[in-house]
């Protein structure tokens, strides 16, 4: 009994040069017609391998159906913008290395304005806390951390002090203004000690 290859038959099967898709995707059964038509051999040697007509018609349908679907493609995912911040101003309060060895204590912050410098190229936000802590004693710190990716900018202020100095229980005003340099494009809001501030713009 000769074997045949019914992939390299199919393959070879004389077709005519109208397609078997048709538009949007549908099967020409008349076009599929003419293919057992042309190639008669082909066609009782496909029935008699299968036994049951019905059967190597549905077989045939397939191939051709698999040919016919349109490939999906991936639609490309648009990649969310990390803020940044791109230059850093001068912070007068900020951590020192001669902190070591000195005692961290809380201050009262009383008021926080946020506002933006236009005599800057590029404007820059700025921002102005005041309050007191707790002696004449402390020193003020404040810590501006970089945005995480939520646009938010996180800033810490509180008071060192030496445990070795005795100092009486005064209040000590302050007033801090800090620039707070330039960032990446976006809105970003202002959080000093974990309470929301204000807000920005950066171009």
């Amino acid at each position: 009994m000769r074997m045949i290859n019914w992939n390299r038959s199919l393959h070879n099967a004389v077709v005519p040069q109208t397609s078997v898709c048709a538009p949007a995707g549908e099967i020409n059964l008349a076009v599929l017609g003419k293919i057992f038509a042309t190639d008669v051999d082909f066609t009782k040697q496909y029935y008699n391998h299968l036994r049951r007509p019905a059967l190597g018609i549905a077989a045939l349908l397939l191939v051709t159906l698999s040919a016919c679907l349109p490939v999906p493609t991936r639609e490309p995912t648009q990649a969310i913008p990390v803020p940044y911040r791109i230059t850093q101003d001068e912070n007068p309060y900020a951590p020192d290395i001669e902190d070591t060895g000195r005692q961290i204590a809380a201050v009262t912050v009383a008021s926080v304005i946020v506002s933006e410098k236009y005599e800057f190229t590029p404007p820059r936000a700025a921002i102005v806390i005041t309050g007191h802590m707790p002696s004449v004693c402390n020193e003020l710190r404040i810590e501006i951390s970089p945005p995480d990716d939520q646009f938010r900018v996180f800033i810490e202020a509180y008071s060192l002090i030496d445990p070795d100095i005795q100092c009486d229980d005064v209040f000590q005003q302050f007033e801090a203004e800090i620039l707070l340099g330039t960032y990446s494009t976006g809105r970003f809001t202002i959080w000093v000690n974990d309470a929301l501030a204000g807000d920005f713009v950066s171009y």
